[in-house]
């Protein structure tokens, strides 16, 4: 991601059901890492697959962009490109924290196939090829299930294609000569069910096959083009193209569920427009990205819903601006607005607290640039920040909490992550500081959780993120 500072006012969407409903599910906000992004999550919410942007090694270098990254349980692992690779696209991770994708090649029409598997003690990733099919030089994957099948597409570009099934110790095979449809996985199941763009299956069951509901009128199948997902019972979520509109066409979010068919359930946005689908969860709930919004759908046939809509009100300000893979216990991997910048989060869901709860009552951002000596308000090496954050910890009646342990962070618009621990006076009060360069946009505090022995941290309400724009003192 890099420095991500959110553009707003430049997509206009007409979603259905955009706002959410009355006591619907709210969400806070677990931080991942900033300068950052987010591709794929396991089943646990433990890894995370993505990019990082490092920041300048000297006072004259530029960052390093797009560095593929993996997060377990909150430590950052940074892989190596294999020779010959220009990125790497992951395609999801599996129940055991094995990690697929494809480290493709700079002119992005193919590359080889890889498992990332963590090593036991948690240390790091190993990089496993998946190798190539006799006769063809790509392996793309396109997911992997919990028995640690990869599936794809091999190829050899503008010469053939064949379906693939991976697995260790037995390597590559072509899936045509196991029996199965001579058409391109799209998508895979944690229980082995694969997408294609007209057909599902189960793997395993070769009898199994069978054929999507072709779209309702108006609208075309788009062959699950770079995104798609799809649940252990073949429901699917997609986009369809419309047949009407602009010359790039429309895009609208769909689920497919066997025997019922499409269900419209979110758009336009057209084809230059960020848009992704993060999962189906066995009920058939979806994740996904129009424009500049994350958005999740209720399954088995629920409408949309704005996620910024259902971040907590603790939150003031946050703004979900991608919705990813979800997690077994509900969480959601996303982009968040915290201060003014995006930040590699996880949603996880809440519930208001009414017995020994803890909350920040205030929270205050406040701060001051320094001025170098002799050049006032100018942005030059030796001009500093000074931010305090002052907040106040009450439980369930306003009584303030005294020696609760509070975790947060100082986070700016670029590379700033700076965690912080505090502990409350008897008043219930705590103070955090932070001394840094200046001219580095918003400076932001949030914080991350709220300890004390037989007391609850409540997130559902209170204020616990807010920011300040340094300036110096005329």
């Amino acid at each position: 991601m890099g420095r991500t500072t959110i553009r707003r006012g430049i997509c206009s969407l007409a979603l259905a059901a955009a706002t959410a409903a009355a006591g619907a599910q709210p969400y806070a906000v677990d931080f991942v890492a900033t300068a950052s992004d987010g591709a794929a999550m396991d089943p646990t919410g433990n890894v995370i697959a993505g990019t990082t942007t490092l920041p300048p090694a000297c006072a004259d270098c530029v960052p390093t962009f797009g560095v593929p990254a993996l997060w377990l349980r909150g430590v950052r692992h940074l892989l190596s490109l294999p020779p010959g690779a220009a990125y790497i696209s992951f395609a999801g991770i599996n129940a055991q924290g094995w990690v697929a994708g494809t480290a493709m090649r700079l002119d992005a029409t193919g590359g080889a196939g890889y498992v990332w598997v963590p090593r036991a003690d948690g240390s790091a990733f190993d990089a496993q090829p998946l190798g190539s099919l006799p006769g063809y030089q790509d392996g793309i994957a396109a997911g992997i299930d919990d028995q640690n099948r990869v599936f794809g597409l091999a190829r050899t570009w503008a010469v053939a294609e064949a379906p693939f099934v991976w697995s260790d110790g037995v390597g590559m095979q072509d899936l045509r000569t196991l029996g199965y449809p001579d058409e391109a996985p799209a998508a895979v199941s944690p229980g082995g069910t694969v997408a294609t763009a007209s057909l599902t299956y189960r793997f395993g069951d070769i009898n199994s096959v069978s054929a999507v509901t072709p779209p309702p009128a108006g609208f075309l199948g788009l062959s699950f083009a770079g995104t798609g997902a799809v649940n252990d019972a073949g429901m699917r979520a997609s986009f369809l193209l419309s047949t009407s509109g602009t010359s790039s066409g429309y895009r609208y979010l769909s689920r497919h569920t066997e025997g019922l068919g499409w269900q419209v359930l979110g758009g336009p946005v057209i084809g230059s427009s960020p848009r992704g689908i993060g999962s189906v969860d066995p009920q058939g709930a979806i994740t996904g990205t129009l424009g500049l919004s994350g958005f999740r759908a209720a399954g088995p046939d629920g409408s949309l819903a704005a996620l910024t809509g259902l971040v907590s009100p603790a939150y003031p300000g946050a703004e979900v601006t991608v919705a990813g893979d979800q997690g077994d216990d509900g969480s959601i991997l996303a982009m968040v607005v915290i201060g003014r910048s995006e930040r590699l989060a996880k949603l996880v869901p809440v519930q208001a607290c009414t017995d020994h709860c803890l909350r920040v009552s205030s929270l205050k951002v406040s701060g001051r640039m320094v001025s170098a000596p002799g050049q006032p308000g100018q942005c030059v090496e030796g001009a500093r920040n000074q931010v305090k954050a002052g907040l106040t910890v009450v439980d369930e009646t306003g009584a303030p909490v005294r020696g609760a342990t509070v975790r947060g962070r100082f986070l700016d618009d670029y590379f700033l992550d700076a965690p912080v621990t505090l502990t409350t006076t008897r008043r219930g009060t705590a103070v955090a500081k932070h001394i840094g360069p200046a001219c580095v946009g918003a400076v932001a505090f949030l914080v991350d959780s709220i300890e004390k022995a037989g007391h609850t941290h409540d997130r559902s309400t209170g204020v616990l993120t807010g920011y300040v724009i340094p300036s110096p003192r005329r």
